[in-house]
């Protein structure tokens, strides 16, 4: 896996979406390199889509329903358990190992108050 050259690709704004029931959200770092999910309730996250070897994307999850699942796409490798309390706010970062065709969970930070 090499270092991704972040002078590479223009800035990009914030991408913001919603989970609700039954959800399945796929995170497309053509769009931006931040994206925000409102969970509202369980959800699945798929696998990230148009990232490039090294590439590192943040996902903010707000929580505003307590006690919801987050269901990783098979190639998110690591981790993700959302906080159980609502009000809270998780982050984390995905790195892309091309490679190994894998997404890797770094940076985990959870329940940070709203």
């Amino acid at each position: 896996m090499k270092l991704f050259d972040a002078s590479n690709f223009p800035s990009k704004a914030i991408v913001r979406t919603t989970a609700n029931t039954g959800s399945t959200i796929t995170l497309d770092a053509s769009k931006g390199k931040i994206f925000v999910i409102n969970v509202n309730d369980s959800f699945t996250l798929a696998n990230p889509i148009n990232m490039k070897d090294g590439e590192q994307i943040t996902v903010i999850f707000r929580i505003l329903a307590a006690s919801k699942v987050l269901t990783p796409g098979s190639k998110i490798k690591g981790s993700i358990t959302l906080t159980t309390t609502a009000a809270r706010t998780d982050c984390i970062t995905l790195i892309y190992d091309k490679t190994n065709d894998i997404y890797i969970v770094n940076n985990v930070r959870q329940a940070i108050v709203h």
